[in-house]
């Protein structure tokens, strides 16, 4: 699992790899209530000369860029971010299918986690990808 944090004051933290837990997340987290949340599908494929290729990731993280801009979540810089996708993907290469059909599901999801009773400031933010 990826994980980065953003908050209004340092900015973007040092992105982490680690295993897959829960989210730790307070019960009234703006995701929970305001919907402030954005995620994409993203597709990884071992090709028969077992090169391992993501699907038009340029497309997903445009998407997920103008997501952010239209539902007030900082932005992020698209090619650090795919740099840290395809590194979790190196790290779970296993997990995805010998096949040509078959591909491993990679879902970058983006969250608010403060805590507020307004829709007015962004404070806290969460990136995260689960394979």
């Amino acid at each position: 699992m990826f994980s980065v944090e953003w908050d209004s004051k340092e900015g973007w933290s040092r992105p982490k790899i680690g295993p897959l837990k829960p989210l730790q997340i307070h019960p009234a987290a703006k995701c929970l209530h305001y919907s402030i949340e954005i995620f994409e599908g993203m597709k990884a494929y071992k090709g028969v000369d077992e090169k391992i290729r993501l699907f038009r990731p340029e497309m997903n993280l445009n998407r997920l860029y103008k997501s952010a801009v239209r539902s007030t979540l900082p932005t992020f810089d698209k090619q650090e971010l795919l740099k840290c996708i395809k590194q979790l993907v190196s790290l779970e290469k296993d997990w995805i299918p010998k096949s040509t059909s078959a591909s491993l599901y990679i879902r970058p999801t983006f969250i608010g986690t403060e805590v507020r009773k307004n829709f007015k400031s962004n404070i806290n933010k969460k990136i995260f990808l689960m394979t």
